[in-house]
């Protein structure tokens, strides 16, 4: 996975036990992304990816999910599964 400063401000601040507590995780795109371009991806990690495209389908950014797929070099993978459902 590849932190850099644009998937940093696109983080998503998560507060599961109220305004005391605050987590943070990377945006639906990213997650997407970095589990199609893991060198150890598996079955998993595909279904993974495919479970996210189908509950944020609608929402998600996708002029920067096909950017950051395309900088990944996992854009076909990605268009192929977006077929699929």
């Amino acid at each position: 996975m590849v932190f850099d400063t644009e998937l940093l401000k696109r983080r998503i601040r998560i507060r599961p036990f109220g305004d005391d507590f605050a987590l943070f995780a990377i945006g639906p795109e990213d997650f997407i992304v970095n589990k199609l371009a893991r060198k150890s991806k598996g079955v998993e990690d595909e279904q993974d990816a495919v479970s996210v495209l189908k509950r944020q389908e609608g929402k998600l950014d996708y002029d920067y999910l096909t950017r950051r797929a395309k900088q990944a070099k996992v854009h076909g993978l990605l268009q192929t599964l977006m077929q699929m459902l």
